[in-house]
This record gives C-alpha cells, sequence and structure tokens, in this order.
C-alpha cells in the first residue's frame, strides 16, 4: 500500500511538470486579456488628461461646440438632448460605473 520513496518523487516530479504546462497555458491564454486591459488603461489615462486640459482652459471646448451649432444646429442640439437624458440617469447609472471603476459621475 504505501508508496516508496522513488515513486513518490517520479509523482511530483510529473505533477510539476504537469504544472509548468499549465501555467505556460495559462500564460499564453491570459496575453489577449492583458492586452486589452492596457488598452484600456491607455485610453482611461488619455480621457482623463484631456478632462484636465479641458477643465485647465475650457475655451477651445466653447468655440469649437459654438462653431459645431452654426455650422450644424439640429445635430448639435440632438446630441444635447442625449446628452441631458444621460445627465438626468446618472442616479441609476451611478452603481454601474461604481462597480467598473470605483467612483461615481460628478
Amino acid at each position: 500500500m504505501a508508496k516508496s520513496l522513488e515513486e513518490l518523487q517520479r509523482e511530483r516530479g510529473q505533477l510539476l511538470e504537469r504544472i509548468v504546462h499549465q501555467r505556460t497555458a495559462l500564460a499564453l491564454a491570459w496575453e489577449p486579456v492583458q492586452e486589452a486591459e492596457q488598452l484600456g488603461a491607455r485610453v482611461l489615462g488619455l480621457t482623463r488628461a484631456l478632462l484636465q486640459r479641458v477643465r485647465e482652459n475650457p475655451v477651445p471646448l466653447a468655440v469649437a461646440v459654438a462653431a459645431l451649432l452654426v455650422w450644424r444646429p439640429k445635430g448639435v442640439l440632438r446630441w444635447a438632448r442625449r446628452g441631458y437624458w444621460l445627465w438626468r440617469r446618472r442616479n441609476t447609472w451611478g452603481p454601474i460605473l461604481r462597480a467598473f471603476t470605483g467612483s461615481t459621475p460628478r
């Protein structure tokens, strides 16, 4: 019944080899997830930088919105209605955003 020391060492070696193969397979399968996470982190960083720049100097954004309002008033007003609709529902979306980002919209 009792296994000999050599059998236990052989089984241990096989298990360790199996672990190495599983870790390699997991690392290969995880690469696309890591790439997507890195892309998301880059987009989030760029978004935060853009928002910071707009907070520091809102005039260019105001000029761009005014130009769009003159150039395509219907389109701008339609997007303004959509934005207002989303803003009104921020309390509904707050828990969802908090779950993903850890913060709430302002």
